[in-house]
């Protein structure tokens, strides 16, 4: 009983402790660029209605951030409740670690087209494409012998987020790799640099241009719930809103239906190549909807919102860069695409989640979530 109540209190804290944190990172810089709109009575009345059963605590400082670039909808889905009450019930944490780690990406998801992995660095043991031991400081030789790339990528493989510690290695400078390589740390992938297709390349040819393609696995039916295009501007490698990038809503059979965005909330209407954002088709976007609901259902049945990274190839096919399961965002999605992240499915996804609350643990609220 003792125990129990302790759990139970551990919690509680440690789940405030994140929604907090969430409002830091989250809400807190958006509400401070001065955009937010007041909402009315039958506003805050609608939002009550929907998010009550599952927060007593409701901070209305997002609708109203919300309000500011797009009409209201209640249905939205704040950050605080959603990592204070939901995602841990969506995605337990202890399942999350081994399934949205990059070192293991080759073994678990080895029927979805990657790219190819040249180096797997795993608690400071290397490994080579065919999973032999690689002493670390045989890695760029290793690399000049068997890529015909002069370019490949260095990426953390866990605790990381929006681009940090990504590096691309230049193969014609042996110090300057070698150095990246040893200031890597101990977990760590090298990949192929992708030839990505000329339909997201245009938006900015330095960066890997991809899709954040948001499924929802609950009651027995998975589904594409939002979809946000990311590409990079000027020479960053990296096409994510936190390094400086453009973030565009997309729906499922390859328009634009939300806004372009960056992280401060400023607004684009012309992409580089002059064409108007809300008349750009990206009809590929299809597949790569279809091969994201097919690789939820048989790879990741266990979990319920995944948040795919996908990038499409210079042949036009799917291409998967990574997984996020233990904290997929939503601030952003919302913002570029001008809906909710679960769509109409809101309701039913605070209704599962309220009733499965049992699956929350305390230690599902410690330790790294990325």
């Amino acid at each position: 009983m003792m125990r129990t109540r302790i759990e139970a209190w551990l919690l509680k804290q440690l789940a405030d402790r994140m929604a907090r944190h969430a409002n830091m990172v989250e809400l807190i810089p958006k509400y401070s660029l001065g955009k937010s709109v007041a909402l009315d009575r039958c506003e805050i009345e609608e939002i009550e209605k929907i998010w009550k059963p599952i927060s007593s605590k409701i901070d209305l400082r997002y609708w109203m951030v919300y309000k500011g670039m797009f009409p209201f909808s209640a249905l939205l889905t704040p950050d605080d409740i959603y990592v204070r009450s939901m995602v841990r019930v969506l995605n337990p944490m202890r399942k999350c670690y081994c399934m949205q780690n990059k070192n293991m990406y080759p073994i678990l998801y080895k029927d979805i087209r990657m790219p190819a992995t040249w180096v797997n660095c795993i608690d400071g043991v290397c490994y080579d494409s065919s999973n032999c031991l690689l002493p670390k400081s045989h890695i760029y030789s290793w690399i000049i012998k068997n890529s015909d790339n002069p370019r490949v990528i260095l990426k953390p493989s866990a605790d990381t987020c929006s681009g940090n510690g990504v590096e691309i290695l230049n193969l014609h400078d042996e110090l300057a790799c070698n150095a990246i390589i040893q200031k890597a740390g101990d977990n760590f992938v090298i990949q192929e640099l992708l030839s990505q297709s000329e339909a997201t390349k245009r938006f900015n040819p330095s960066s890997l241009n991809t899709f954040r393609v948001n499924t929802l696995n609950i009651n027995g039916l998975i589904t594409v719930e939002n979809i946000m295009f990311r590409h990079g501007r000027g020479d960053s490698p990296v096409d994510n809103a936190g390094a400086g990038g453009i973030c565009v809503g997309f729906d499922p059979d390859g328009k634009v239906v939300g806004k372009a965005i960056d992280a401060k909330l400023n607004e684009y209407d012309k992409t580089i190549f002059g064409d108007s954002y809300k008349s750009v088709n990206i009809p590929e976007l299809k597949s790569i909807c279809a091969v994201a609901m097919a690789a939820h259902q048989e790879y990741l049945p266990m979990m319920c919102h995944a948040a795919w990274d996908f990038a499409l190839d210079s042949e036009n096919t799917p291409v998967l860069i990574e997984v996020n399961l233990g904290w997929p965002g939503v601030m952003t999605e919302q913002l570029s695409s001008c809906r909710p992240i679960f769509g109409n499915r809101t309701e039913e996804v605070i209704e599962y989640a309220v009733s499965h609350k049992s699956l929350m643990s305390f230690s599902d609220f410690m330790g790294h979530w990325t």
